[in-house]
C-alpha cells in the first residue's frame, strides 16, 4: 500500500504516469482518493480490461436498471 500526494498542477493529477508505473511493475491498481476539483475524464478507479468492464456494467445494470444509484460511477 502506497499513498501519494501530488501537486495540484500535475497533468491529469498524475494518474497517467502512476498507472503506467504500476503496470510496468507487474500490475495492481491505483485509486484516486481525493481531488478538490475532480475532472470527470480521470477515472477514480483503475480502468478495467474491456471484457471485465462490460461484465461489471451488465451486473450493475441488472441490480440498478434505472441507473439511480451513483449514476456515472463504477461502470
Amino acid at each position: 500500500l502506497l499513498w501519494l500526494e501530488l501537486a495540484d498542477d500535475a497533468p491529469d493529477t498524475g494518474a497517467g504516469p502512476i498507472r503506467k508505473a504500476v503496470r510496468s511493475l507487474g500490475g495492481g491498481h491505483a485509486t484516486l482518493v481525493r481531488l478538490q476539483d475532480p475532472d470527470p475524464g480521470i477515472p477514480r478507479f483503475e480502468p478495467q480490461p474491456a471484457a471485465l468492464a462490460a461484465l461489471s456494467a451488465r451486473l450493475k445494470h441488472s441490480f440498478d436498471p434505472l441507473d439511480i444509484l451513483n449514476p456515472g460511477r463504477m461502470g
